[in-house]
């Protein structure tokens, strides 16, 4: 083809659009090239027996090879060589390329890379497709002289018509008794209404007048509604005119009221709340004033091919004329300047606009394909090209089609306001970048508006198990309700916020959502129901001293805030809910579990009312954070905290709270002794794990260096609780940043280490019960004797037990401990435990 357009030989296809050969062809005229995505079998013999009678067959076998198909039916395709209309955006490349500099990319590489990369070889744009639904193109082509007009507005379809437009002068009735009574008066007419002597003056003037601006030109008919007072003007004024004929057209009579006809005017207004209701709301057994416009427009359009180029006089009512001379539009605010008054009369051109079968202004097939233009060469007729737009160009429009900015009648358009463009951000999936990322940058750059978007967040594709591009005619897609049935809608959003950045690919496997609900939305449910579980009002009433904990989660929302929201403002969503998600493990991993004495205590004192405002405050502001991300799972918090202190919520959605600014603050001194802290719990840890002793096991000492000791002064009792020893002592001769732990077990760290296990299991139990933490239980026991060494023993179970009654109460809320076990059914749970050799028996009772 390429060759052939260089070396100027003519064009023309052997094929036609059916897929079969042309008559032109000799052997297979009329054969099909393809059936079924196969050759044809009797083109194929056609083409051998040829070959063959020529002798210019050399051989025949089977092969394969690719052929194009459609990826949706898998029906054969054609390629099928056509004119085409272009938009020259060649000529733009250097300002599409200008305007993309203006742009934050998200992922980054694809401004130079993917999509500049598309920019720098950019393509004139191939505008024009040939089908039946969308969006014609506005060119009309001269059948004589190939003359081409686009047409920019409605107007210019009325400054080039074809054919002379008829002049309708439309005039409404004299004052009628109807008028003069306020009532409404419709075919049929219940009493009659005729003009009254002033409405016959009135009249009477308006036909001199008109006779006076006709000069002398005849009017070619009166055209009038056959009501009384419409047929008394019409005779007046075919008097005055000398028009021996008057047509009566039940097109032109007033509106029907139905049940309210002959009633006062006000009767039937109220039946409307306001005046646009009028337009689809019919009284009973009556008309909308969109039913007058139809038959209002089937009569000009008549009256119009009938009468072209001439003058009528057409007599009718007050809102028929008004719907004419407005084209029926649903815009009230003209009604003052084109009602007419009462014998009063004004010109009216008909517009050769298209309009479908009910009147409606409609800019499609097959209507605008009704519309003809002279052509400004040779005055010859024009018809409009088959052609339509590109539906991307529909797309690349959006920002102007969305607004009320443009004039279709005069073909004007005015800037979009500041706020609406360009946009602050789009996000669509890395195919557009050739196709919606692209139109709108093409058509925005040609309009010459600059760049559309400010950002843009392009997203990889979503891969199954097996990293396959999902696809349904593959049938590998998951299906979307399914998942939200098990993990919910929120779940799968933060999955995708968290899994990996929004360039990278999305491996889809639904255990990983899981994981992700378990670890951060149950954790943040978790975090509530610890709240409510041992809150006392009032809540946040009070702001008594917080402890260094308390400062701490505090220190650390704020730097979240930071965090989420100067990322977000990048656009980077990942790193904000990720951050996000970090938080909320800290804020259950370490602050909720190191401060969980504090919410236990019976009575609230200081330390326990600031532990509650603080983790009120902390889950308030965090659902805060998490609105945008988690709608739901924000708005369930929001209204759990309202009904645990109205004030600690007082809007109705959380979705009306203000979303917080990104204000840095320098890392206060309560993070930094935090940071230590926490490095010193790994590194012993860790320790212990070499060691193989167990965290619930009690050890004596941790040894730290002085420099690391004065740091973490004030929370070295956190440190010893984490890490389960008596105290955690300054050493000189351990390094910083190292940790030594004493290891030796006394016996009377085995025996809190025995105690501390069974108080664990015990509340096991008390959870696999359903038992509340404020349920009060009554604990039995019993020992197997024969199991236990006594040689290898402190003392004897019973008495280990009976001296550590009193903690094993208080962690385990027992009120009362008994030894011995004689009926097992009466228990609500009852289990057998091997203790360090011991084999225990352990039976609960709920009090009352």
């Amino acid at each position: 083809f390429e060759l052939g357009t260089k070396l100027g030989l003519p064009k023309f296809h052997t094929v036609n659009r059916e897929g079969v050969f042309v008559k032109s062809v000799p052997v297979v005229a009329g054969l099909a090239i393809v059936t079924e995505a196969k050759k044809d079998a009797m083109t194929e013999k056609a083409i051998l027996f040829y070959l063959k009678k020529q002798n210019l067959l050399f051989g025949e076998a089977d092969y394969k090879h690719e052929y194009p198909f459609c990826w949706r039916c898998k029906s054969p395709l054609l390629y099928y060589a056509q004119e085409s209309w272009f938009i020259k955006m060649s000529s733009l490349r250097n300002q599409l390329i200008k305007n993309n500099q203006k742009i934050n990319w998200v992922p980054e590489h694809l401004k130079e890379g993917r999509f500049g990369e598309w920019l720098r070889e950019v393509k004139d744009w191939a505008l024009s497709r040939d089908r039946y639904w969308g969006t014609p193109l506005p060119i009309w082509e001269c059948s004589k002289c190939d003359h081409k007009l686009v047409a920019g507005s409605l107007d210019e379809l009325n400054a080039h018509r074809a054919d002379s437009s008829a002049v309708l002068i439309l005039m409404r009735h004299g004052e009628a008794e109807s008028n003069v009574k306020k009532i409404v008066s419709s075919y049929p007419e219940k009493t009659l209404n005729p003009l009254t002597d002033r409405g016959r003056k009135q009249v009477l003037a308006a036909a001199k007048k008109i006779k006076a601006e006709l000069g002398g030109e005849k009017l070619a008919a009166i055209y009038s509604s056959d009501l009384l007072r419409t047929r008394e003007t019409a005779q007046i004024l075919a008097d005055e005119l000398k028009i021996k004929n008057i047509i009566f057209d039940e097109r032109l009579c007033e509106i029907d009221m139905g049940e309210f006809n002959g009633r006062p005017a006000e009767e039937y207004q109220a039946g409307f709340k306001s005046h646009q209701n009028g337009f689809t709301d019919r009284p009973n057994q009556g008309e909308s004033w969109q039913d007058v416009w139809r038959r209002m427009r089937s009569f000009t359009l008549d009256v119009s091919k009938k009468h072209s180029g001439k003058k009528v006089l057409v007599v009718s009512h007050g809102d028929p004329l008004f719907l004419l001379r407005t084209g029926g539009a649903e815009n009230l605010e003209s009604m003052d300047s084109n009602y007419l008054a009462v014998a009063d009369f004004a010109e009216f051109k008909m517009n050769n606009w298209p309009y479908d079968a009910e009147g409606n202004l409609d800019l499609h097939r097959p209507y605008i394909d009704n519309v003809f233009l002279k052509c400004p060469e040779c005055s010859a007729r024009m018809t409009r090209v088959k052609d339509l737009a590109d539906v991307w160009f529909d797309s690349g429009a959006m920002p102007w089609a969305s607004e009320a900015t443009s004039d279709k009648r005069q073909g004007t358009r005015q800037r979009l306001p500041n706020d609406r463009f360009p946009a602050d951000y789009i996000c669509e999936a890395i195919d557009q970048t050739r196709g919606w990322f692209y139109t709108l940058l093409a058509v925005s750059t040609a309009l010459g508006e600059g760049a559309p978007y400010k950002n843009v967040i392009s997203l990889n594709h979503v891969l199954d198990e097996k990293g396959e591009k999902m696809s349904k005619s593959r049938g590998n897609i998951v299906d979307p309700w399914s998942v939200a049935e098990k993990v919910g809608f929120d779940m799968m959003r933060w999955y995708f916020y968290t899994v990996n950045t929004a360039g990278d690919n999305k491996l889809f496997n639904l255990r990983d959502i899981e994981t992700k609900k378990r670890r951060f939305a149950d954790t943040l449910i978790n975090s509530f129901l610890f709240l409510e579980t041992y809150h006392q009002n009032p809540l946040m009433s009070l702001n008594p001293r917080r402890d260094i904990l308390d400062e701490w989660i505090l220190a650390g929302m704020q730097n979240l805030e930071f965090e989420v929201v100067s990322a977000l403002d990048k656009y980077d969503v990942t790193s904000a809910a990720r951050a996000a998600e970090n938080f909320t493990d800290e804020l259950s991993n370490w602050y909720i579990r190191r401060s969980r004495c504090k919410f236990q205590k019976q009575n609230m004192d200081g330390e326990k009312m600031a532990a509650q405002n603080t983790l009120a405050e902390v889950l308030k502001r965090l659902a805060v954070l998490l609105a945008p991300f988690t709608p739901f799972l924000a708005e369930w918090l929001y209204h759990n905290l309202k009904n645990l202190d109205p004030k600690t919520c007082i809007l109705e959605s959380i979705h009306l709270e203000k979303y917080p600014k990104a204000i840095k603050t320098k890392k206060s001194d309560v993070m930094k002794i935090m940071d230590k802290a926490r490095e010193v719990v790994a590194l012993g840890l860790a320790e212990r794990a070499r060691s193989g002793i167990r965290v619930r096991q009690p050890l004596n000492a941790l040894y730290i260096s002085p420099t690391d000791y004065n740091l973490v002064a004030d929370v070295l009792y956190v440190i010893a609780e984490e890490l389960n020893v008596k105290k955690v002592l300054s050493d000189r001769k351990v390094e910083k940043g190292m940790v030594l732990l004493d290891t030796e077990l006394t016996p009377a760290l085995k025996e809190e280490g025995l105690v501390r296990e069974l108080a664990r299991n015990i509340n096991g139990m008390r959870k696999e019960a359903k038992l509340t933490p404020e349920d009060k239980i009554i604990l039995y026991y019993d020992i197997n004797y024969s199991t236990v060494n006594t040689a290898s023993r402190a003392g004897d179970f019973k008495e280990l037990l009976t001296r550590w009654e009193e903690v094993i109460k208080q962690e385990t809320r027992a009120r009362e401990i008994h030894f011995g076990i004689t009926d097992h059914e009466n228990f609500l749970i009852h289990k057998v435990w091997n203790h360090d050799g011991y084999e225990i028996g352990v039976g609960i009772k709920r009090v009352g």
